[in-house]
């Protein structure tokens, strides 16, 4: 019978060790998020960002207002369900204008 090399910590010490750590990586996650929001916010320009089918993903306060519409309510809508047909259409047409490749 092969014998178990004893380990520098006991097995559950380790796992409150990560447990702990996980918490305090929550924590700061949650930190930046607000802080990101909070600039987003902040900014009297319409931020917003789409996915590749250019539906909404989530916007900045400027955008809400502009729309009338809460964040969660443009999610999974495309620019034709927010504005007019010719505003979409420009919408669409200055897509990547002022995003770096």
């Amino acid at each position: 019978m092969k014998k178990r090399k004893p380990s520098a910590r006991p097995p559950s010490s380790q796992l409150k060790i990560e447990m702990k750590e996980r918490e305090e990586t929550q924590i700061q996650l949650e930190q930046q998020s607000s802080f990101l929001r909070s600039f987003l916010d902040a900014s009297p320009d319409l931020v917003f960002y789409r996915n590749e089918d250019k539906e909404f993903s989530g916007c900045n306060r400027a955008m809400e207002l502009l729309t009338g519409k809460s964040e969660k309510q443009l999610i999974h809508l495309k620019p034709q369900d927010v504005y007019s047909e010719e505003a979409a259409e420009k919408v669409l047409e200055t897509d990547g204008e002022g995003v770096p490749p």
